[in-house]
């Protein structure tokens, strides 16, 4: 039998409503543009009960957005009050889930502090010196010149991540880094 690649993306935090839905609060570390392409209709995720990674499909119509990090869902066949027994429960996806992602780009843009930081393609901007780990809303703070600048970490901005020369690539909207710097 084939050994399960699974990622935790977060845990049932509550239920939701009286029909079984569940609040799902995604992990720090994981990127909301990921999860949003990862959490389909009618596709599986796995929930920890006892150590075991057990597969729930999610109902037609059972993904709704609450905000960058916290998502409700309703599984197939789980009432309200089973629903209820799911709460404090790790949350699984299966990693091959993302195969036109490189996942690990999501989950450990920490590990690249120190790396220089360009906009537009060359354009040098300055030092990525800390991640600020807002509950989904993660913040690259970059040094340009002594003036701290924060940008989204979202997978809009970010292009490129190159190891090689330690750079990361990113593209902001024309007027970005104007209005941040002018405030």
């Amino acid at each position: 039998m084939k050994q399960l690649d699974l990622k935790q993306i977060g845990s049932f935090v509550k239920t939701h409503g009286v029909h079984g839905q569940l609040t799902l609060s995604l992990a720090d570390n994981i990127n909301f543009d990921l999860i949003d392409k990862g959490i389909i209709e009618k596709e599986t995720v796995f929930v920890d009960m006892d150590g075991i990674p057990v597969p729930f499909f999610i109902e037609e119509n059972g993904v709704r957005i609450l905000n960058q990090s916290t998502i409700l869902l309703k599984f197939e066949d789980i009432d309200d009050k089973k629903a209820s027994s799911f709460r404090g429960r790790h949350v699984y996806l299966e990693i091959s889930r993302f195969k036109d992602q490189d996942f690990d780009d999501y989950v450990k843009i920490d590990d690249l502090i120190g790396y220089s930081v360009f906009n537009s393609g060359k354009n040098y901007l300055g030092k990525f010196i800390e991640l600020i780990k807002l509950k989904g809303n993660p913040l690259m703070k970059v040094d340009m010149n002594g003036k701290e600048l924060l940008i989204p970490v979202v997978s809009d901005f970010i292009k490129e991540i190159d190891d090689n020369n330690l750079a990361i690539h990113i593209q902001l909207p024309d007027g970005y880094i104007d209005a941040l710097l002018n405030n």
